[in-house]
């Protein structure tokens, strides 16, 4: 069996690469090779591929014409062109997939016919969480499974969990820098918790590459920094969990509705730390309410700063979150999914 991947990897890039959608293109390529034969794997890089589409064209279908099965992750506006392109040059026999990357897709096919027709035609389309399939399978869709995100970084141990009790409590954010992912929200609350309580009381570090159309919304924002909140930079994949194990919670107040399973939240597990949570479209196939963190009604800032109020005049209720955020990491490690996924190329 010759598998071709094709997706955003970003390899020569890897420095500004560390969004959802390059990190899980590369962890499928990288767990693939560690549990198939690495010569039968071929790769088709699309990360950037409207500069140079000509080169990215003939190496497509170089190596899909070369494949009995063939993986695509294109994002939102990537998949309209090349769930074209693949099928009309695939060879006939080979299968495809659509790997999906985030919880959109059920929307854009409902919007749009043509591209919905085309991915009925797929051997197997492969979404994140149940919410995703059951919203698919409504609109006529039998070729679905669940294939969670993953990660290839290893969970603390129980015993190596940090129990954090006292002032400041440390919260960070850990995501792509964007307004439309809540990082204004996260800003504004750890403010006026420290308005309210002191200033000595949270602090919020965040990490992550600032998008390209947020630059100068970023820095007006860091202009209201005090030395409370700090921006720490982009941290390298394999470095997450050394990195989030020290804080007290994550806040992801997203925005965007049509969330998969974010890489974050599943950084945030393996690193023993509890979220705070809007509640996206496909929440509860993540975040076990009071279990493995705090959820607020999506888009509701007063909820959101509420649920950090609580945290820190009460944090013993997110500490005994920790181990079970522990377990929640177990679902997400590449072993058992590409053991799936090569039972679903079978």
């Amino acid at each position: 069996m010759k598998i071709c991947i094709v997706g955003a990897f970003g390899f020569k890039y890897l420095r500004d690469t560390t969004g959802g959608q390059p990190v899980k293109t590369r962890e499928l390529y990288y767990s693939l090779k560690n549990n198939f034969n690495e010569d039968n794997i071929k790769f088709v890089d699309m990360y950037k591929w409207k500069k140079h589409p000509f080169k990215v064209i003939f190496t497509l279908i170089k190596n899909i014409r070369k494949s009995d099965r063939i993986i695509m992750l294109p994002a939102h506006n990537g998949v309209k062109v090349f769930s074209v392109l693949i099928p009309f040059f695939k060879k006939r026999k080979t299968r495809l997939y659509y790997d999906v990357i985030g919880g959109w897709l059920p929307e854009a096919t409902q919007k749009n016919e043509k591209l919905k027709k085309r991915l009925l035609k797929f051997d197997g389309i492969w979404v994140e969480t149940n919410s995703m399939k059951e919203a698919l399978a409504a609109q006529g869709f039998k070729n679905i499974s669940i294939v969670p995100n993953f990660k290839s970084i290893s969970p603390l141990k129980e015993d190596e969990l940090i129990f954090n009790t006292e002032k400041p409590f440390n919260f960070c954010y850990f995501a792509r820098v964007a307004k439309e992912k809540g990082i204004e929200d996260a800003v504004r609350a750890i403010t006026e918790i420290n308005k309210k309580y002191g200033k000595n009381t949270a602090e919020l570090d965040i990490y992550g590459q600032v998008n390209p159309d947020y630059e100068e919304g970023f820095k007006e924002l860091q202009k209201s920094f005090d030395g409370s909140i700090n921006y720490k930079g982009v941290v390298k994949p394999e470095k997450s969990v050394e990195t989030l194990k020290d804080y007290f919670a994550l806040l992801f107040p997203t925005k965007f509705y049509t969330e998969g399973i974010p890489g974050t939240i599943i950084d945030a597990y393996a690193a023993g730390i509890p979220v705070i949570s809007s509640e996206w479209q496909s929440c509860h196939d993540v975040v076990e309410k009071d279990k493995t963190g705090i959820v607020f009604n999506f888009g509701n800032y007063d909820e959101f700063f509420n649920a950090v109020d609580s945290a820190v005049t009460a944090p013993q209720k997110l500490i005994q979150m920790k181990p079970n955020c522990l377990r929640a990491a177990e679902k997400y490690q590449p072993q058992n999914i590409a053991q799936q996924i090569l039972q679903l190329m079978e």
